[in-house]
């Protein structure tokens, strides 16, 4: 199988505007957790992708987290942002990403997922949905 190429490429996940999403016909982004949202092993999301979140909400993006991490580390996080997820999805396979989209009643054609690894890209692409990769966020940096 070759590796798909992300549909979509941006430095971070803060550079994804509303009317960006808008203008691509996207109504909902999944996305991975660790180096996309906040650093890996990091407790606290940093502000500046707090108040992206924050604004995606408001201006009624929904929003999924689908990782591989542990119920208990996204539980945790989760609890805080008040965001649905998925753990253990298995990437690079796309059962992850199907499942909350059921549940959260998506349709691929507006849905996006955001990560920061070739698995979420091809997890994306098996799912069906368009993708779309950022940089890993490092410790220490914001976006």
């Amino acid at each position: 199988m070759k590796i798909p190429e992300p549909d979509f490429t941006f430095d971070c996940i803060t550079e994804i505007t509303p009317a960006w999403l808008k203008e691509h016909g996207i109504t909902a982004v999944l996305m991975d957790l660790d180096g996309t949202l906040l650093p890996k092993k990091a407790e606290v999301v940093p502000y500046d992708v707090g108040k992206w979140l924050l604004l995606m909400k408001k201006e009624g993006i929904k929003l999924g987290i689908v990782s591989n991490n542990s119920n208990r580390r996204i539980g945790d996080l989760e609890f805080t942002l008040d965001i649905p997820f998925v753990a253990k999805a298995h990437k690079p396979s796309g059962l992850g990403i199907k499942y909350l989209m059921h549940e959260m009643g998506l349709k691929p054609e507006s849905t996006i997922y955001v990560g920061d690894k070739k698995k979420d890209i091809i997890a994306a692409h098996c799912a069906g949905i368009k993708s779309v990769k950022v940089k890993t966020m490092k410790k220490g940096e914001t976006t």
